[in-house]
């Protein structure tokens, strides 16, 4: 029952989390999720309370195209921030703004940069491809799975 012409199965789709409330017994009482929350209230008491520890309400609204674009456009400004203040170099008040976007930019930047890396793994651990996979998407499995639980 777990191989096929691909091979073994070592897990699943989070894909798969959105179907097991349309998957039915044979006399069409009860779902496999159903069959899955009473399995770990039963044997596994405790781990169902999971659902409280997930906060995922605003993670799934974030793209990470949108994020890199406008990091990037912060870069960018910076730069012709540093132009205007290179051809004013008297100019106190750009100056000071210039120091403190700089500033602002590089901590966004280093943000981003975690943000990234944090999606990446999390992403490499349910075995789906960041790169195809946005995040919206991504947490919306679990933002459903877990309204449906």
């Amino acid at each position: 029952m777990n191989s096929s012409r691909r091979g073994v199965a070592y897990g699943f789709r989070l894909e798969s989390l959105r179907k097991l409330s349309d998957t039915r017994s044979q006399d069409r009482k009860q779902t496999l999720l159903h069959y899955l929350v009473d399995a770990v209230d039963k044997y596994y008491p405790g781990v169902g309370d999971f659902t409280e520890e997930l906060k995922i309400s605003s993670a799934h609204g974030v793209s990470m195209q949108t994020l890199a674009q406008d990091v990037q456009g912060l870069r960018k400004g910076i730069d012709l921030a540093l132009f205007e203040r290179e051809k004013q170099a008297s100019n106190f008040v750009l100056y000071s703004f210039y120091n403190r976007a700089v500033r602002k930019v590089t901590r966004l930047a280093e943000i981003y940069k975690k943000m990234d890396e944090a999606y990446t793994k999390a992403c490499t651990l349910f075995c789906e491809n960041p790169k195809s996979m946005e995040p919206s998407e991504f947490f919306s499995h679990f933002r459903d799975f877990v309204g449906a639980y």
